[in-house]
């Protein structure tokens, strides 16, 4: 029988055609990702491999985002992982790349040569000379015949084949496809004059969402207006309009589902979130909607119904709001199941459509820190893809099917893009550049409606009757300007920091006693600057700026960098003459301590990053599973806290403050345990609480007027 070679290092033998590690009886079957990625290791011997090197050679892409890689790093090192093997086998050179530690070697086997003969490459030269190089003295099995010796010779470079193979050739791989190469199509358009949009909307506020029926009878849409969300049903062929009720609630339309007038909405209110039906059939005498599941919290705008009522399709946090994937509900059964591993995403799913024959669900996967990806799920292979990086937006929700789920419609700011998801082939076409396409839904094949992006003013406003049980009505605007003002914090002697772009470029300002000055020179006209934290002796300032950690000294306006902290830090504080900061990344949410003296690091904890908190005494916490945990003595204070956002939350010696990101805020008692809430009225984002006066200055988001607009060519 004839000999085929497999590649042996560590404990670990690598059968390339059965992608499997196998150690004495431990076997380990490799995703597609993690056995390229493997392969390319194996193949570069121990020479530093850079990022741009895996993207090109792995993902078959020139960028690939640097989350994508480390999730992949550290998906290989799992699997890697052996209880007799304490040495790494992938070393991680500090902004240079990665390599292999271990010595591959020729290790032989039986299984028949014939099953894998017909699949050999024309392409092994890389890893036949890599393998040879770093092993010149591979062993051969002891045989009298010299035949017997070619046939194993022949065998070894067949399995050096299936491994460039691996690489090169990774479309045969089940389940995950990986950033296949869209074909651009010729005669690319340019549509400017040849446009006409129209506003098909005219009410105040911010409209937006647009949907329509299968049989093109009724357009249902979204107003946000002074803060709250109101849902409408318009019949099309006389432009009568509903708005949509439930006890009080606010709605926020969906979806229509396939060949019905069924339509999908969210109903909430400040106890609770539920998935409803409207069957918008009787219109405009509308029924009760029929109530499906409870949705939590409504994180977006994503959620279909099958067409058979059988399968609800949502998106929900994995773990708390750290990443969202994409879930799908058996109304009969009542089982739930995770469509897309968390591992195959860039990031979290910010919204999804579901093919008009339920066979794919196309998706935008977002980080926020580079623009957002185009994915597509398989619902009959249950296999995930990469189809496009867009290259502007880093979030939106402008994307449908055709209506025949041959094509995907993307808009990024003024490109929009034509992809075939069978074929792979994309058309680009450039839109005048006053469109900027937020929303979309197809109509036709020479028109569909959209929302133009939706300006959000940031400004800041005061809360002085927060927890006194009256309605606090919005809070008083402070330091009011038609450009952004935001992340404000309050000094430890008298006014605030805060960001604003007042003068044309994101910078730092201090108001108070009647005054307001700019304190930064950064130049920087789209890069919104991180929260700010004052320093204990009060003279100095930290704050984000493009990722990166910065200082201004107060007496001279000197910008410090800080060369000795890491890119992508989280969440940071200043505590005495050290900084508190945790990293960001999709496999780690550590928590370190950086001595501005010494300029050492230390390692405060593993876990909890990404909740990180410190109070006004250099104290250090974080919150997990809705449990307050002090780092330094591991106290516990369970919280008893409804949904909220970690992101936006501010710890004093007495109490917690936090808030869900939508309009509620929450004063938990650190002594007592007691909580506190009450509505703002408003959007809220970054807060700082004034101990001064007992007063609370947050950030507040509001939405610019627009109209729902008809886009024909």
């Amino acid at each position: 029988m004839d000999l085929i070679v497999a590649l042996k290092f560590g404990p670990w033998s690598l059968e390339p055609h059965r992608c499997l590690l196998t150690s004495s009886d431990i076997e380990k079957e490799l995703d597609p990702l993690s056995y390229k990625l493997l392969s390319y290791f194996l193949a570069c011997g121990n020479k530093i491999t850079t990022r741009d090197e895996l993207a090109e050679h792995v993902w078959g892409q020139r960028y690939v985002d640097d989350n994508a890689i480390y999730r992949a790093i550290s998906e290989l090192r799992k699997h890697l992982h052996h209880p007799d093997y304490t040495q790494p086998f992938i070393k991680t050179h500090h902004k240079k790349g990665y390599s292999f530690t271990a010595r591959v070697s020729a290790h032989h086997q039986e299984p028949l040569l014939n099953e894998v003969i017909n699949d050999l490459p024309a392409n092994i030269e890389l890893l036949e000379q890599s393998v040879l190089a770093n092993e010149p003295e591979l062993v051969a099995v002891k045989k009298s015949s010299m035949q017997r010796y070619v046939v194993a010779g022949f065998a070894f470079l067949l399995c050096i084949g299936v491994l460039a193979w691996g690489i090169f050739a990774s479309q045969t791989m089940p389940t995950t496809q990986q950033a296949p190469l869209l074909t651009q199509a010729h005669g690319d358009d340019k549509l400017g004059d040849s446009i006409h949009n129209p506003s098909i909307t005219w009410e105040p506020g911010a409209e937006y969402n647009p949907l329509i029926s299968f049989d093109q009878a009724f357009f249902a849409y979204r107003n946000n207006l002074n803060g709250l969300d109101h849902s409408y049903v318009q019949r099309v062929s006389d432009q009568y309009k509903i708005q949509l009720t439930y006890r009080d609630k606010n709605i926020d339309v969906l979806s229509w589902q396939a060949q019905s007038h069924q339509l999908l909405a969210a109903v909430s209110d400040e106890l609770s979130c539920d998935f409803v039906v409207f069957n918008i059939a009787s219109f405009p005498d509308l029924i009760e909607p029929t109530v499906l599941i409870p949705c939590g919290r409504l994180l977006n705008n994503s959620a279909q119904l099958s067409a058979n009522n059988q399968y609800l399709y949502y998106v929900k946090p994995i773990q708390r709001l750290i990443k969202t994937s994409i879930y799908r509900y058996d109304l009969a059964s009542g089982s739930e199941i995770e469509l897309i591993p968390p591992r195959d995403l860039y990031g979290e799913v910010l919204h999804f459509e579901l093919s008009k024959d339920e066979s794919k669900i196309a998706l935008f996967t977002a980080d926020f820190k580079t623009p957002m990806h185009v994915g597509l799920f398989n619902l009959e292979s249950m296999s995930y893809q990469t189809l496009l990086n867009l290259e502007h937006n880093y979030y939106g929700f402008a994307m449908d099917w055709t209506l025949d789920d041959q094509e995907l419609m993307i808009a990024d700011q003024n490109n929009f893009y034509h992809i075939n998801v069978h074929s792979l082939v994309v058309r680009k076409t450039e839109l005048a550049s006053n469109l900027n396409p937020y929303y979309l839904e197809y109509e036709s094949s020479n028109s569909l409606l959209y929302t133009p992006f939706i300006e959000r003013h940031a400004g800041l406003v005061q809360f002085t009757d927060l927890f006194s049980g009256t309605p606090t009505a919005g809070g008083i605007p402070i330091y009011q300007s038609d450009m952004h003002s935001y992340n404000p914090v309050v000094s430890k002697h008298s006014g605030i920091f805060f960001a604003s772009n007042r003068t044309g470029t994101h910078e730092l300002w201090q108001g108070g006693q009647g005054e307001l000055k700019k304190i930064s020179n950064l130049n920087d006209i789209d890069g919104v600057l991180g929260p700010i934290r004052e320093s204990t002796s009060g003279d100095y300032v930290l704050f984000k700026q493009r990722e990166r950690l910065k200082l201004i000294r107060l007496s001279d306006q000197e910008l410090i960098e800080i060369n000795e902290l890491p890119d992508k830090v989280c969440r940071y504080y200043w505590s005495d003459n050290t900084i508190i900061y945790s990293l960001d990344t999709p496999d780690s949410s550590q928590i370190w301590q950086f001595d501005l003296v010494l300029r050492k690091h230390q390692l405060l904890a593993e876990n909890g990053g990404r909740s990180l908190l410190v109070n006004e005494l250099g104290k250090v916490f974080y919150i997990e599973s809705n449990v307050l945990i002090n780092i330094e003595t591991n106290e516990r204070l369970t919280l008893n806290l409804p949904s909220f956002d970690p992101n936006f939350s501010i710890m004093t010696a007495q109490y917690l403050y936090v808030h869900d990101a939508i309009q509620f805020i929450y004063r938990v008692n650190l002594l007592t345990g007691d909580v506190n809430k009450d509505s703002l009225v408003i959007s809220p984002g970054e807060m700082t609480i004034n101990q001064h006066n007992n007063s609370v200055i947050i950030t507040k988001f509001t939405l610019a007027d627009t109209s729902i607009k008809r886009m024909v060519w």
